[in-house]
This record gives structure tokens, C-alpha cells and sequence, in this order.
């Protein structure tokens, strides 16, 4: 009955529920907000 699920491990708690939790959402927007950061500051 140790199936590390519980525990929150890395790899297999951030594959399988970055595809159903909405852990995937908020990475992109991560990703979005990095990208809109660096065009503002490449060009001031």
C-alpha cells in the first residue's frame, strides 16, 4: 500500500496530474506571463 501517491512525489504526481488537474493550466500561464515580462523589458 505504498504507492508514493499520497505522499505527493515529484515525478508521479506532476505527469499524471498535470494532465487531468488543472496543474498544466497554470504552468502555461506561467510561461505567458515570463514571455510578456521579457518583451516588456527588451523593450522599454
Amino acid at each position: 500500500m505504498r504507492q508514493q501517491l499520497p505522499v505527493g512525489v515529484g515525478p508521479d504526481d506532476r505527469m499524471p496530474p498535470g494532465s487531468r488537474e488543472p496543474k498544466g493550466v497554470p504552468a502555461s500561464g506561467n510561461q505567458n506571463n515570463r514571455n510578456d515580462i521579457t518583451e516588456k523589458c527588451l523593450t522599454p
